[in-house]
């Protein structure tokens, strides 16, 4: 009776303990997940002050820049400095 009480007890435990691997396996995969896409939208975005930048930032309507995009957006495309001279 005893062994039949901790054989059960022993497959509740292995069965938790993979549920805690499976829960643990989609958060890393989520993580990893997330990290992928956020690397490859950077990875994507031209350099600031490049002229890709400027007509991207041409094409993208003026309500949505940042203080920081206007402000560089006058230095790099309408003052005309490069990016390196900071």
């Amino acid at each position: 009776m005893a062994q039949g009480i901790a054989l059960k007890y022993n497959q509740g435990s292995c069965e938790d303990r993979t549920k805690k691997e499976n829960k643990t396996m989609k958060k890393i995969l989520t993580v990893a997940t997330a990290i992928t896409a956020v690397l490859a939208l950077t990875a994507c975005e031209p350099k600031r002050g490049s002229e890709a930048w400027c007509k991207k930032m041409d094409e993208t309507p003026k309500g949505e820049w940042s203080f920081n995009d206007a402000g560089d957006y006058t230095k790099f495309c309408v003052l005309n400095q490069k990016p390196e001279d900071q």
